[in-house]
Order: C-alpha cells, then sequence, then structure tokens
C-alpha cells in the first residue's frame, strides 16, 4: 500500500467518523428537542388538571345550593293555584260583562 492509498482511505475513514458523529449528534438532539416538548405538555396538563379541580370544587359547592326536584314541584303547584284562580276571574269576569250588556241593552230600550 503507497501512501496515497493511504491518505485516501484515511480520508473516506475520517468522513464516516464524522458522518456518524453527525447523525448520533442529530438523532440526540432530535430526542432532547422532543422530551423537552413532551415535559412542557405534560406540565401544562398538570396546571390545568388543577384548574378542573378547582371548578369542580366550585360547581359542587353551587349545586347544593341549587334547586331540588321537591322545590321545582313546590313551584309548579303555586303556578298551578295562580293558574286557577286567574281562570275563576276570567269566567267572573266574563259573566260581570255580559251583565253589564244585558243593563247596557235594557237602559237603551227604555228611551
Amino acid at each position: 500500500m503507497d501512501i496515497e492509498m493511504a491518505k485516501f482511505l484515511f480520508q473516506v475513514l475520517t468522513f464516516l467518523m464524522t458522518s456518524a458523529v453527525a447523525v448520533y449528534v442529530y438523532l440526540a438532539n432530535k430526542g432532547k428537542v422532543t422530551n423537552d416538548r413532551i415535559e412542557k405538555m405534560e406540565d401544562d396538563i398538570r396546571s390545568d388538571i388543577g384548574k378542573h379541580g378547582e371548578r369542580i370544587t366550585t360547581l359542587e359547592a353551587r349545586s347544593t345550593e341549587a334547586l331540588t326536584q321537591g322545590d321545582l314541584s313546590a313551584i309548579h303547584e303555586k303556578i298551578n293555584v295562580v293558574a286557577g284562580s286567574m281562570c275563576e276571574l276570567k269566567g267572573e269576569f266574563s259573566a260581570t260583562n255580559r251583565t253589564l250588556q244585558l243593563i247596557h241593552e235594557t237602559l237603551m230600550e227604555r228611551k
């Protein structure tokens, strides 16, 4: 093997080693960036979960003060009583109106 061939083989070997190191560095950095992104996402999710926990606690506290089925049925019964009273008043006013019309007709006929 002459000196030129040795130089050439050395250059090829150097190129291959440099290429291998470049690929390794690229893959290592890519993995690090991916891991950093995943860690950031995990931190964001943890903070969001904490906020959701606070919101759920608030909703549970408010739900104890909310109207129940019993409250709504009591309100419904009261509305039914008011509606019945309104129907009675409507009937009474219709009868009163008819009586006033008869009185008016009678007075108009006497002239």
